[in-house]
């Protein structure tokens, strides 16, 4: 057992002494840390522009209420430009739509139902699916704002008379209504109930390219002690060992070099995303039970160390090619 320790501690500090451990291990912290830079700066998924002529507490509920529904998918931002200098942002595909509240909103509101005067001014990309998804956003919050309005009108018509008594009535029935529970019994496929909804963390299209940065690169260390390997074998380290003892040390040169961007990977993860750690864990443990095998038989099987250089960064298509294919599944179906 102490033979085996001492073993491992020499494969480990070969390995720490190339240059490709520590920039792999350098890329594990600063690649997840610059991607979420950018993404955090320039955002995933739609991004929809609001300017606000009005400045009004009408336009302000407004612009909160759609900026809290903002999500990984959707994000709403408010433009403090010129309506000209939005046109031009969207037009340059830096945002796939725009809307324009216009300086008397309170008063289109209160008066909708009568003069169905336009609410707002909405400005499209050619993104015609998202832009559909957007406006129904936008539509429900702005129905929230004057429904209530139509719902006076409508009393006061019934009865011939405007009554202000009955207006705070009203106002407290229709606010009770807005802020119920969503009048839906949520399932899943196989009929449980759906109690819980999943953490915004983990289903945010944002966070997916982090994790998925983190585990090419863990990939990819596992991959690179076989080089070290290569060598070593050439050299013949190993002629005195045998089959089963060989076998071992040579899953040591994987395991390590693994292990080690698996750690890093999980902490670099963790203070990126405000994740469970036991999930987050036992993903990147799979992770590695799975990845050593496939590094293992791989370097089975090539005998060249030219060869296998050749075909890392092959692999490494591969694994972002399935992993694009499992991501878009998610997304689309």
């Amino acid at each position: 057992m102490k033979y085996f320790f001492v073993r491992n501690i020499i494969i480990a500090k070969r390995l720490m002494k190339g240059p490709f451990f520590w920039i792999c291990m350098s890329l594990l912290l600063i690649l997840p840390i610059a991607l979420k830079n950018e993404i955090e700066k320039h955002g995933v998924g739609v991004h929809v522009l609001i300017l606000d002529e009005s400045g009004e507490n009408v336009s302000a509920e407004l612009t909160d209420s759609l900026i809290s529904v903002g999500n990984s998918v959707i994000s709403f931002k408010i433009w403090n430009g010129t309506e000209s200098e939005m046109r031009d942002r969207i037009a340059g595909g830096h945002a796939q739509a725009g809307y324009i509240i216009p300086s008397d909103i309170a008063e289109r509101v209160r008066s909708y139902h009568n003069e169905k005067t336009p609410l707002l001014t909405a400005i499209r990309s050619d993104r015609e699916i998202s832009v559909r998804v957007i406006d129904e956003v936008v539509y429900g919050k702005l129905y929230d704002l004057y429904a209530e309005s139509i719902a006076q009108d409508f009393t006061s018509k019934l009865d011939g008379r405007d009554d202000p008594a009955r207006t705070p009535f009203i106002h407290d029935r229709y606010t009770g209504y807005l802020n119920a529970e969503i009048p839906f019994l949520f399932t899943h496929a196989d009929g449980s109930v759906f109690t819980e909804f999943q953490n915004e963390d983990d289903r945010s299209v944002a966070v997916q390219p982090l994790k998925g940065l983190i585990a090419l690169l863990v990939v990819l260390m596992s991959l690179s002690g076989g080089i070290l390997w290569y060598q070593d074998e050439k050299r013949g380290v190993f002629m005195r060992f045998g089959l089963a003892e060989k076998n071992l040390v040579h899953l040591s040169y994987i395991v390590i070099p693994t292990l080690a961007a698996a750690i890093t990977g999980l902490v670099t993860n963790m203070l990126l995303v405000n994740g469970s750690f036991p999930k987050e864990a036992l993903t990147m443990l799979l992770l590695v039970i799975i990845q050593v095998p496939v590094a293992f038989l791989l370097q089975k099987l090539v005998r060249s160390v030219y060869l296998y250089m050749a075909l890392i960064p092959v692999i490494i298509v591969c694994y972002l090619i399935v992993g694009l294919a499992f991501f878009e599944k998610d997304l689309h179906f």
